[in-house]
């Protein structure tokens, strides 16, 4: 009898570590979804007009950013849905990630942790900005470059996309 019990008592540890384990790679991967969505208010992307540098952040890339006031207002940017789901989707990854019950909740976080990362680092594709001449009509799209909010947030996400596959080999087999 004390072989078996043994044997109960250390698949019982076993099954309860694999738990904590688990839970605590959903916590981090969420932690990390949380991280990155603050970094909205990082600078996100750069540019160069008459030798003169601009940099803008993640919210007013995604929001939308004017310049002046009243009649004197110039758009810079207006609301972007891309970037918006690229600040945003971490935290359906991290709340998917933290709740996983499954291997299927485990692969939607990561995809979209993965998604959210792609678009991040291609924000300066997604930032675009005209200036040019309004009477003829001429105009030159302005070319941005990727700066260290972006980079980061896109970081993060990759990483919490990582922690949430790497949650799967860690979720206790369920028994029928």
């Amino acid at each position: 009898g004390g072989a078996d019990c043994r044997k109960k008592r250390s698949r019982k540890m076993k099954k309860k570590t694999l738990k904590t384990i688990s839970v605590l790679l959903g916590a981090v991967s969420a932690a990390f979804a949380l991280t990155a969505v603050f970094l909205i208010f990082a600078d996100a992307v750069s540019t160069t007009v008459l030798k003169k540098d601009y940099t803008y952040t993640g919210a007013q890339v995604v929001f939308g950013y004017a310049r002046g006031t009243g009649a004197l207002k110039t758009w810079v940017f207006h609301f972007n849905i891309l970037a918006f789901i690229a600040y945003f989707l971490p935290l359906a990854g991290g709340a998917l990630a933290f709740f996983a019950k499954s291997k299927g909740m485990c692969a939607a976080a990561f995809l979209c942790f993965v998604v959210s990362a792609v678009l991040l680092f291609l924000m300066p594709e997604l930032s675009t900005l005209f200036i040019g001449d309004q009477l003829t009509g001429d105009s030159e799209a302005l070319v941005f470059a990727l700066n260290v909010g972006a980079i980061l947030a896109g970081v993060f996400s990759a990483l919490g996309g990582i922690l949430a596959i790497a949650k799967n080999f860690f979720l206790p087999a369920n028994k029928k």
